[in-house]
């Protein structure tokens, strides 16, 4: 018999893309601690607001994978709206503007639940599963998130350089063709 919970962990992969794409979001709402936030990728990644440091947010990721970020009965497990959503033990530090930018308020949860997911992240140990190479792929996402960023402004300043050698371009033959009349 084939494991269900390994089938899960397959068709998720296969979800996933090389590179992400991330969607500017229509709904923009300043982010803020005690937020549930969808971020626009596929297949979506949830995040739990739970401490703001300066233009940062510690946030811990949720997922809707239950039977893959299910860890056992310690396990937090928040509705929001009509989704079911699990933590993933870990917590990661993201910038304000990226969360304003790319992602969506689906919902808020309480001091006590933050507490719990707090904790939850701290004290909890990957067991030697396949659940724990679905926890190390979500990890690894955020990776590609951060490298997409710096490659977007490489290409912008690529771009504008570009621009500018056009305009330097148009100028020069702009002067040429004056100094040819005379």
């Amino acid at each position: 018999m084939f494991d269900l919970v390994k089938l899960e962990f397959l068709r998720y992969k296969a979800l996933l893309k090389r590179k992400e794409r991330l969607i500017l979001s229509k709904e923009k709402v300043p982010p803020k601690v005690g937020d549930v936030r969808e971020l626009l990728c596929f297949p979506p990644i949830y995040l739990a607001l739970v401490e703001k440091k300066n233009s940062y947010f510690k946030a811990i990721p949720l997922t809707e994978e239950i039977v893959l970020g299910w860890l056992g009965r310690s396990t937090p497990v928040l509705k929001v709206k009509n989704v079911v959503l699990v933590a993933l033990p870990f917590s990661i530090l993201q910038r304000g503007y990226f969360l304003y930018n790319f992602s969506r308020k689906i919902g808020e949860i309480e001091q006590k639940e933050i507490f719990e997911l707090i904790h939850y992240a701290r004290k909890r140990e990957l067991p030697e599963t396949i659940q724990k190479e679905y926890i190390e792929l979500v990890k690894s996402r955020f990776n590609l998130f951060e490298n997409n960023k710096k490659n977007n402004k490489k290409q912008k300043r690529f771009q504008m350089s570009l621009f500018n050698f056009k305009n330097t371009m148009k100028n020069f033959s702009y002067e040429n063709m004056k100094i040819e009349k005379y």
